[in-house]
């Protein structure tokens, strides 16, 4: 654990060398994007949304008390643009159409394998899609981002038990 002072060394010091924020932002900046994208089903809101999680970490990278919690702190400001977006909007969470289903081996797939793969993920999508929004969250970055559970009850600010309760 970062003591107060060791983090506001790192807060100078990645305020004053912008090559460790460049890093930060090619490190997660897909993974942000793709839980945004998931959530909220558009391409130009999820890029806005991502770029939007970078600016206020920059600006309150202060307030991170510590610096082991840094990916499920940015994802947490993610999830928390995202809600209040989609709330104003008032719109529902989708999960990504299953045409974004990994195209890495569906080529070498037969035409009944790809119709069940097809079908499965439509399945999932709409099973998914029934869940609440803090469910669906909870199920998207544990299996769609491979986040830890102790992660995701950070970036959700519950505790691990109920992230337990909701994925088992």
């Amino acid at each position: 654990f970062y003591e107060r002072r060791e983090l506001e060394m790192v807060h100078k010091q990645l305020i004053s060398d912008d090559s460790l924020w460049y890093y930060a932002i090619e490190k997660y900046y897909q993974k942000i994007y793709n839980a945004v994208y998931y959530l909220c089903k558009n391409q130009y809101l999820a890029e806005d949304i991502t770029q939007e999680t970078f600016a206020i970490a920059i600006n309150k990278f202060g307030q991170l008390r510590n610096a082991n919690r840094f990916f499920p702190w940015l994802m947490s400001i993610a999830l928390n643009l995202t809600r209040t977006q989609l709330r104003r909007d008032n719109k529902i969470i989708y999960v990504a159409n299953t045409d974004q289903i990994n195209n890495a081996n569906i080529s070498k797939m037969r035409d009944y394998e790809k119709l069940e793969l097809m079908d499965t993920a439509y399945l999932v999508k709409s099973a998914i899609n029934r869940l609440s929004r803090r469910e669906q969250s909870v199920v998207i970055l544990r299996y769609y981002l491979d986040m830890k559970e102790v992660d995701i009850a950070y970036t959700l600010n519950v505790s691990i038990g109920t992230i337990k309760k909701i994925l088992f």
